[in-house]
């Protein structure tokens, strides 16, 4: 089983060499380092360099000629990775020593499996350990580890890469997108784990509430919610579902999958795709209207597609 390490590098400089250096320090190294920097402007390259000369496995860095960004520069690297499991890593976290046997171990022992996820303590940028882990973190705050999809915390096989290239044009969250067919396909494992170090510091990409170095609740989560900005619209969420279906329905697909997991996958993205047409349908509706079409969509179950309750509420006060 070849494994790869897919790294997205972008002025890294300050906290690289901490990652770099925990690969050094699994008790399984990886096959391959595949590295795509997106037109870092400090130290990061010279890093990378000097770590490929000592590394005991492949390093195969990629200089992007312009900057692509964040989830193009993941997308790019994940096509460039040849394992037949690939680790996503961000630039500035510690692996524990053990992370790439343990979920090595349970690909091995889960065939089926396309997507495995574990936890991470939260930290604070010196990795002093504050006292939660993130699955902790999403649990106390959501009560399902539905809504967890790090790709820092995550690893997939080959397969699932190439059903899901290339993403859908506007996709935030690549993380997100590979987990969301991971489950629709019934393939994904949740570890409760912690095999990672995770940096919280000035320069992280996400804001979301459950990466708090302070303990939450469903209060806070609910709070967060809604202080957040109230959506226009949710045609980024339609695009990925219909970029989904669109996967699903590939030959491709159809010759990989067991016909009953192909059958679930596929009613699920049906009903979700209603689901969001109706709540699309209901941002341009009058409050009083609005309101009742909230109230329709509660009881019919349609907010198991989004956030539940939290989004019933935030809907209501519209």
């Amino acid at each position: 089983m070849k494994i790869s390490i897919g790294l997205a590098v972008y002025n890294g400089e300050k906290y690289l060499q901490d990652q770099l250096d925990s690969y050094l320090l699994q008790t399984q190294y990886p096959q391959e380092l595949v590295i795509c920097d997106d037109c870092s402007s400090d130290n990061s390259l010279k890093i990378i360099k000097e770590f490929k000369k000592i590394a005991p496995f492949d390093v195969l860095i990629y200089e992007n000629d312009s900057n692509l960004g964040f989830t193009k520069n993941f997308e790019k690297v994940l096509s460039l990775c040849s394992g037949s499991i690939i680790f996503l890593s961000d630039q500035d976290d510690v692996w524990s020593s053990n992370k790439i046997s343990t979920i090595s171990k349970v690909f091995k022992k889960n065939l089926e499996v396309m997507a495995v996820i574990h936890s991470g303590y939260l930290s604070n940028k010196t990795l002093e350990f504050i006292g939660s882990d993130k699955l902790s973190q999403i649990m106390r705050g959501y009560g399902s580890d539905q809504v967890f999809v790090t790709g820092a915390l995550s690893a997939f096989r080959k397969e699932l890469v190439e059903f899901a290239l290339p993403f859908p044009a506007n996709l935030v969250s690549h993380d997100g997108y590979l987990h969301y067919i991971a489950k629709a396909m019934g393939k994904r494992i949740v570890l409760k784990d912690i095999l990672q170090t995770i940096r919280r510091h000035d320069n992280n990409t996400s804001e979301w509430i459950v990466n708090s170095l302070e303990k939450i609740n469903r209060f806070d989560a609910l709070n967060a919610q809604f202080k957040s900005p109230v959506a226009e619209n949710y045609n980024d969420r339609l695009e990925i579902n219909q970029a989904a279906q669109k996967v699903f329905h590939s030959k491709k697909m159809r010759s990989n999958l067991d016909s009953k997991s192909l059958r679930n996958a596929l009613s699920f993205l049906k009903k979700e795709k209603i689901a969001i047409k109706k709540r699309n349908s209901l941002v341009h509706k009058s409050s009083f209207i609005g309101k009742i079409h909230a109230i329709s969509m509660m009881l019919r179950g349609d907010y198991r597609y989004f956030n539940g309750f939290k989004s019933f509420i935030r809907d209501l006060m519209r």
